[in-house]
C-alpha cells in the first residue's frame, strides 16, 4: 500500500472520480478508545467522610425512612453512613424489641390489682424498659455511624422507640393513687426529651414520630388547662376537633424543616384523619342517641324515674348543622394542607389522607344533618371530582407532550 491510497474509513478525493466511500466492516480498525479514568482507592477518601453517601431510597427498596431524608434519597452530610442494609440485625432487633415491649405491657396491666402493687410483675417491666434503653444506647455507642450502617441505626432505633414509650406505662404504674392528671405533663416531656436524644444518636424518622406523640399528650393537656374553660358552653366534638386540626396543621409545619418531614406528616396527619373522621361519627351517635331519646319521648307520661326525665328533656331533637359545618371547615383545612404536601414531597401517603378524609367525613356529615336530597349531594360531589380528575390529566398531558417535544 502506497501513501496515496486512502485509508478504509477516509473517502477517495473528488477529483479521483466518482467512486463512493466503501462501507465499514466488522474487520475495519476502530478509532482508539478514550484512556479509561484512573482507579480510585477505596481507602482515599477526603478526611470529611463527604463520599460515604446513601444509596438512593429508590434504588434500594427501602422505605425511604433513612437519615439522609425520608423517600428523597438525599444525603445526609453531617452524619454520613455506609451504603448498607439492615438486613439480618434488623430483623432480629425488631422481633426482640417487640418481645421485650410485650413484657412491658403485661407489667403495665398486671401491676396493679385494687390499688395494690405487685412488685414483682412491676420490676419484670422496668427491667424489660431499662433493657431496651440500655441495648439502643450499646447499639449507639458501641457502633460508628459512619461503618454500621442502617444495621446500627436500627440497634439504636427499635429498641431505643420502644423504651422510651414504655416508660410512659411504667410511670403511671409506678404512681398509682398519686395520679390527679397533671403527669400528663410529666409523661409527655419525659417521652418528648428521650426522643430527642434518640433522634440526635440515629436521626431516624421513627424518633420523630415518638416525639410527636410526647407533644400531643402536653398539648392535650395544656390545651385543656388554658382555653378548655373557655368552651365549656361549646360541643365537645367541635372543640376537640379544632384542637386535633391545629396540632396536625402546626406540627406538619413545623416538621416540615426536618429531613424526615413526609413521615412525621403522614404520622400526625394520620390522627387527624382519626380525629376529623371520629368527630363525625360520635355527632352521629349523639343524634342517634337523641332520636331514640325524642321517640321515648312520647311515651314520657307512661314512663318514671329517671327514664321518664331523660324523654321528657329530649323530646326535641337537637340541631347539629352548627357542629357539622365546623367539622366540614376542618375537614376542607386538612384536605388543602395535605394535597399541598402531596403536591411539594410527592409522598404516597399525603395522597392518601386527602383521598380518605372527605371520603369519610363528608358523607357521614350528611348523616348526621339528614339532608334531604343526597342525591343532589352525591351529583355535586360527583361533578366536582370529575372535573378535577380531568383537569390533572389534561396537565399530565400537556407534560407529556412537553417532554415528547410535540
Amino acid at each position: 500500500m502506497n501513501d496515496d491510497a486512502p485509508s478504509p474509513a477516509t473517502a477517495p478525493d473528488s477529483s479521483g472520480g466518482d467512486v463512493p466511500e466503501p462501507p465499514r466492516t466488522a474487520f475495519d480498525p476502530d478509532p482508539a478508545p478514550a484512556a479509561p479514568p484512573p482507579p480510585v482507592d477505596p481507602s482515599a477518601a477526603p478526611a470529611d467522610g463527604s463520599t460515604m453517601a446513601e444509596p438512593s431510597d429508590e434504588a434500594d427498596g427501602s422505605d425511604g425512612d433513612g437519615a439522609g431524608g425520608a423517600g428523597t434519597g438525599r444525603v445526609d452530610t453531617d452524619f454520613p453512613t455506609a451504603p448498607t442494609k439492615g438486613g439480618l440485625t434488623g430483623a432480629l432487633v425488631a422481633i426482640g424489641s417487640g418481645l421485650l415491649g410485650a413484657a412491658v405491657v403485661i407489667s403495665a396491666l398486671r401491676s396493679r390489682h385494687n390499688g395494690d402493687l405487685h412488685v414483682p410483675t412491676y420490676v419484670v417491666g422496668l427491667v424489660a424498659t431499662a433493657l431496651l434503653l440500655g441495648l439502643a444506647l450499646m447499639g449507639a455507642a458501641g457502633i460508628r455511624r459512619r461503618t454500621g450502617g442502617q444495621a446500627r441505626d436500627d440497634l439504636v432505633t427499635w429498641p431505643g422507640t420502644v423504651g422510651i414509650l414504655a416508660t410512659a406505662p411504667m410511670i403511671a404504674v409506678g404512681l398509682g393513687q398519686h395520679m390527679h392528671g397533671d403527669e400528663a405533663y410529666l409523661l409527655g416531656g419525659v417521652i418528648t426529651v428521650l426522643a430527642l436524644v434518640g433522634y440526635v444518636l440515629a436521626r431516624r424518622p421513627a424518633f420523630v414520630v415518638v416525639a410527636i406523640v410526647g407533644l400531643g399528650m402536653l398539648y392535650a393537656r395544656g390545651f385543656d388547662d388554658v382555653v378548655g374553660n373557655h368552651f365549656q358552653h361549646q360541643s365537645g366534638v367541635v372543640v376537640a376537633t379544632v384542637a386535633i386540626t391545629v396540632f396536625v396543621v402546626a406540627v406538619t409545619i413545623l416538621g416540615w424543616f426536618l429531613p424526615s418531614r413526609a413521615i412525621s406528616g403522614v404520622a400526625v396527619g394520620a390522627f387527624g384523619l382519626v380525629g376529623v373522621a371520629g368527630g363525625m361519627a360520635a355527632l352521629l351517635a349523639e343524634r342517634e342517641v337523641g332520636a331514640l331519646m325524642s321517640r321515648l319521648g312520647g311515651m314520657a307520661p307512661m314512663a318514671s324515674g329517671s327514664l321518664g326525665q331523660a324523654a321528657k328533656l329530649s323530646s326535641n331533637p337537637a340541631d347539629y348543622s352548627n357542629d357539622v359545618g365546623w367539622l366540614f371547615g376542618m375537614t376542607a383545612i386538612l384536605t388543602v394542607l395535605w394535597a399541598l404536601a402531596a403536591l411539594v414531597s410527592d409522598h404516597s401517603g399525603f395522597k392518601v389522607l386527602t383521598v380518605a378524609l372527605p371520603a369519610l367525613a363528608v358523607p357521614l356529615g350528611t348523616t348526621v344533618l339528614i339532608v334531604q336530597h343526597p342525591s343532589i349531594w352525591g351529583i355535586v360531589l360527583g361533578v366536582v371530582g370529575a372535573l378535577l380528575v380531568l383537569l390533572a390529566t389534561a396537565v399530565a398531558r400537556r407534560k407529556a407532550r412537553a417532554v415528547d417535544g410535540v
